[in-house]
Formats: structure tokens, sequence, C-alpha cells
């Protein structure tokens, strides 16, 4: 299955959903940054999450969100962009917790904003639950003043990895119950919290699921997928930074540029001639 977002509304124009199967994405993040289960287990909540969350913004350039917890993970970076264009990394993939709540921990979530114009917005507030999804959709309600449920559901392997994934964001319309939504006793709330849900359903089916007394209208869908926007002319562009002086020294000392890239792990070598050659650019440029 590839992995899609898809946007639809109940056909009383009330709710508005979005449901996404990231089992690929995530799966790909794991490849590249070989996390311990519960940091594949907070890497799969927060892509989803982060992709969830894109739907609730317009035109945007870039979005990037930090669960920044004092637990062993240290901080969570997802960043999305448009087109289904997701990347994210852990600070500490490879630590342990016996619980997300501890691998995360008490601390804040950060939403950042970026414009076409490039206009930045920015907001933080308190993680309430630690469950990475969950804080997300608080955020929403809080920061963003809509009503919102949004849940990430995971299939796990026998050590507790994850092997299929997906997501659910629903949202008040004008008009809509937002009592009904909010109620942890109400029936969508039921659907959507207990995290029973197939993580390996497509996305309308997963509303279905979720909604099974509500006619959805799809409104339109979207490939996603785990792309880095790295690359070998962008690393070269940071090593010109440097300036000539600190690169002549460098090719003295016969000492190639190492760069990794935290989101990706992709690794990048500037070899000694490759050096000479920026070196060289930047001074004939001034």
């Amino acid at each position: 299955m590839t992995d899609e977002l898809v946007r639809a509304i109940t056909s009383d124009g009330l709710y508005r959903l979005a449901s996404a199967s990231t089992t690929d994405l995530v799966t790909e993040a794991i490849r590249r940054h070989k996390p311990s289960p519960m940091g594949a287990l907070a890497l799969a909540r927060s892509l989803t999450a982060g992709v969830l969350l894109s739907v609730a913004e317009k035109e945007f350039h870039r979005i990037g969100v930090q669960w920044v917890g004092r637990g062993p993970v240290g901080t969570i970076h997802v960043d999305v962009r448009p087109a289904g264009r997701v990347r994210g990394y852990l600070s500490h993939p490879m630590t342990m917790s016996p619980t997300l709540r501890d691998y995360v921990g008490p601390g804040a979530i950060q939403v950042i904003e970026q414009q076409e114009s490039g206009r930045f917005t920015q907001g933080s507030l308190p993680m309430d639950t630690h469950e990475i999804d969950s804080d997300l959709g608080a955020w929403l309600r809080r920061s963003e003043q809509v009503p919102s449920r949004l849940r990430v559901f995971t299939e796990l392997d026998e050590i507790g990895t994850p092997v299929s994934t997906a997501g659910i964001l629903v949202q008040t319309l004008p008009g809509g119950a937002a009592d009904v939504l909010l109620s942890d006793e109400g029936p969508i709330a039921q659907a959507v919290l207990d995290r029973s849900l197939d993580a390996r359903l497509g996305p309308m089916d997963l509303a279905r699921a979720a909604l099974p007394d509500e006619q959805l209208t799809e409104l339109g869908r979207e490939a996603l997928g785990f792309v880095c926007e790295c690359s070998v002319d962008r690393v070269e562009r940071g090593v010109s930074l440097l300036g000539p002086e600190d690169l002549q020294e460098m090719i003295e000392a016969q000492e190639e540029a190492k760069v990794r890239c935290d989101f990706c792990a992709e690794r990048y070598v500037v070899g000694i001639d490759r050096l000479a050659v920026i070196r060289q650019t930047l001074l004939t440029s001034n």
C-alpha cells in the first residue's frame, strides 16, 4: 500500500477529517535512524501526527514540530513540506524506557510554521499526556481554537517496533458539536481514543472505522513519503561559509569536510579537490 493522506467531510458538513497511512515513510525513518523499539514508536507517532497537523494549516512552505521533553529521547523533530514530503529524527534514538510517557517525559510542544513569503509563526504549549499525538491534538485545540481529536495507530512486531502505522484527525466545522467530539464518552472519541483501530487499513477505511455512523465524502488525496531536503549542493554551500582561510587550512592538513544530516542520517564527504574548487570560487567571487 502506498502512503497517502486523504481529506474528507461528513455528509452533514459538521466535521472534517484527515486520515493517513504512513507505514512506508515510518519504515524508512526507522531504517535510517536505527532507533530502539521505543524510539521507533516515537517516530511513528510524531511523523504521522505532523502529517495530520499540516492539513489544518494553509499555504505553508514548511511546518516544524518539536516535542521537547525531559525524558531519555530528548527532543523529537518533525519537518513537513507541501506535496507530502516528511522527515524527522530523535535527539537520542537508541535510548530505552518502559513507556512512551516516560520516554518523552514532561516538557513542551513547539510548532513553527513558515509561509511562502518567508514569514514565521511560532507557538508553544506544555505537554499534557507525553503521548505525542494527543499533545499535538491539544495544541490544535488551544492554539488554533479548533475542537480536534488526533490519534495515531500502530501495529507492532514482537519486539515493539511498528510494522504498520496510520492516523486520523477529526475537527469540527461551523455548527459542529464540539462537546460530542471532545467528550470522552462521545461516539467519535470512543472510536478514536482506544487506539484499537487497525493500522493496516487504508485512509478512507480507517476514517469509516473511526466514524461508523457518518457518511463521508472524500475531498482529495495526496501521496506521502520520507523525503529530505539535504543534497551535495546544500552541503557544499554550507562548507563555503567557512571562508577561504579556513578552507585553506583544511586543504593543507588534508582534512576532508564530513557532514551528517540529522533528519535523514545521510553522510556527505567533501574531498580535498572539491574544497580547493570551493575556495577558488570564493576568491574569484570576491
